[in-house]
């Protein structure tokens, strides 16, 4: 495959995906903004508490078998059938075991009765999440990413307007509009991905399921450990803070998450390539890799800086000035964004090289940075040190994938373009301190167009990108036209 066809595929994938997330992380953004605004600092608190358990469920009950679904559908697609027959009905009883478990969990903690039962309302979730995520596993393993972006504008439409209508309601119903939502979406993605395949129970074989989950017990760890790393620590923040620190400091951490979505997205749109990548070329490979690389660190890098600088201003946006003591935690917590976005294409590089084992400690060791990290920190320094210890964590999961990624594979040497998005980054903070008086609006605008111009003028993409870029747009504005 050329690099000009490599490479408007990604921005076609990666646009897709994006699109889903941006529809989905928008609604339950906006979803967790109303309920902050309508009911105060103290419910956005316990709504948090609620999702992290949800969270926790669903990805427990993945056991990382859309990995696998992923990966090999990817390198042979004719084994589509096979594997949604044997792994839709393992995700079923899966999903109903993981709801199980957090329901006794949390009849039994020493909540208040109100928490539980949001808790319980939310985490009927995690079924739907289970069996719907499956589906989308499908739609990612051929590159169809317009049926995630379908499925997510489907379901974060009704979710917002569930929220807007019913957002007066109290709490609980607006709980119970957010699992209806999920359901809908799981219906959604069951429909279309039975329709893809020949699914049919008579093919499900359980000493082949079994081996199957042999098989994906290193990916069920990669995502217990992932999960535990990004939401145990407002599980623990329930036991170490009152709701109203826990609030605040969702807040920062919801604004982080929906930074996430464009990460996520190129890591979403690149995974199938490089799993096939590395069934025919080590070299390809490594040089998808080398390049995306760069690309994640020059753009995430500006979102960070600018983020910190303006923090006051998006934290008195989005959720008024209850909120305002949020910012400084945002400043800090936007950093693990920074680190998360370098890390994404090192987890899916170790997968493609059969090194899950690995990677799955190394989110044990994160996990377990987190935990560390909170119960040191949060008694001696506030819910502050709950976003320091965010970040400690996504630095060292940084650091470890990078490492193993250049034992495996070779090092992706991001050094050359570092100096440069540093620099720019610099000019850009003092364009925006600069533009101050007008708004935080045109100071986004300014920063931005200030990093682009200073980044090309330090040389931060070659001669040989910019020609691929300067084709790239003209075959996307002939497309268009």
């Amino acid at each position: 495959m050329s690099v000009l066809a490599t490479v408007n595929r990604l921005l076609r994938n990666t646009g897709l995906s994006v699109v889903g997330s941006v529809v989905g992380r928008l609604a339950s953004s906006v979803f967790f903004i109303l309920i902050s605004r309508s009911y105060g600092v103290e419910i956005a608190g316990t709504f948090s508490i609620a999702l992290s358990y949800y969270y926790l469920g669903s990805r427990l009950s993945f056991w990382g078998l859309d990995h696998l679904l992923t990966r090999e559908v990817a390198r042979t697609p004719a084994e589509l059938d096979r594997y949604l027959s044997n792994f839709l009905p393992l995700r079923a009883v899966l999903g109903a075991l993981s709801l199980s478990v957090v329901g006794l969990i949390v009849l039994r903690s020493g909540y208040d009765g109100e928490t539980k039962a949001l808790i319980l309302i939310v985490a009927l979730s995690i079924w739907f999440e289970s069996v719907g995520n499956l589906c989308q596993a499908v739609f990612v393993a051929f590159e169809e990413l317009e049926y995630l972006a379908l499925i997510a504008v489907v379901v974060g439409g009704g979710k917002l307007l569930l929220a807007i209508l019913l957002r007066n309601s109290g709490i609980l119903v607006l709980a119970a509009a957010f699992s209806a939502s999920n359901l809908l979406g799981m219906l959604i993605g069951l429909w279309l991905a039975l329709r893809k395949s020949r699914f049919t129970l008579s093919h499900f074989d359980w000493r082949t399921s079994l081996v199957q989950l042999r098989i994906a017990l290193p990916f069920f760890f990669i995502a217990t450990f992932f999960i535990l790393d990004n939401r145990i620590d407002v599980i623990l923040l329930s036991a170490l803070s009152p709701k109203y620190e826990i609030g605040l400091y969702s807040a920062a951490v919801a604004i982080v998450a929906a930074l996430s979505m464009i990460p996520q997205g190129f890591r979403t749109s690149v995974y199938p390539l490089l799993a096939r990548y590395q069934a025919s070329s080590q070299t390809a490979t490594y040089k998808l890799y080398t390049s995306a690389s760069k690309y994640l660190f020059i753009f995430s890098l500006p979102v960070a800086v600018g983020v910190t600088v303006l923090a006051e201003d998006a934290i008195r946006v989005l959720y008024g000035p209850s909120f305002s003591e949020a910012a400084g935690l945002l400043q800090v917590a936007v950093w693990s964004y920074f680190a998360y976005s370098l890390t994404v294409l090192n987890s899916r590089m170790l997968i493609v090289h059969d090194q899950q084992k690995r990677l799955s400690l190394f989110l044990l060791g994160s996990s377990l940075v987190t935990i560390a990290a909170n119960v040191l920190l949060v008694p001696r320094i506030g819910i502050l040190g709950a976003a320091i210890a965010k970040v400690m964590s996504s630095v060292t999961l940084w650091l470890l994938g990078q490492r193993a990624v250049a034992i495996a594979a070779g090092p992706a040497n991001l050094w050359r373009s570092a100096w440069r998005a540093i620099v720019a980054c610099v000019a850009m903070v003092l364009c925006v301190r600069v533009s101050d008086p007008v708004g935080w609006f045109a100071q986004m605008l300014v920063g931005g167009i200030a990093y682009a111009i200073a980044l090309l003028a330090l040389g931060g993409l070659s001669r040989a990108e910019l020609s691929v870029w300067r084709a790239v747009v003209g075959h996307q504005l002939a497309r268009l036209r």
